[in-house]
């Protein structure tokens, strides 16, 4: 029981990143935090190679 809660835990703590999907300017110069609902699913993809590369 202890290994999933830590288990969902984690997850939940993914999906918050997720959630809050942190979107960079191309002139790198500042970060703004962009809600994931008002992200075009176009860009998903884009974001997770971001997300993954971080």
């Amino acid at each position: 029981i202890d290994s999933l809660k830590e288990k969902v835990n984690r997850l939940r703590n993914e999906n918050t990143r997720f959630k809050n999907a942190i979107s960079y300017q191309e002139n790198g110069k500042q970060n703004k935090i962009v809600s994931s609902s008002e992200m075009p699913y176009s860009n998903i993809k884009r974001f997770i190679i971001d997300y993954v590369l971080l």
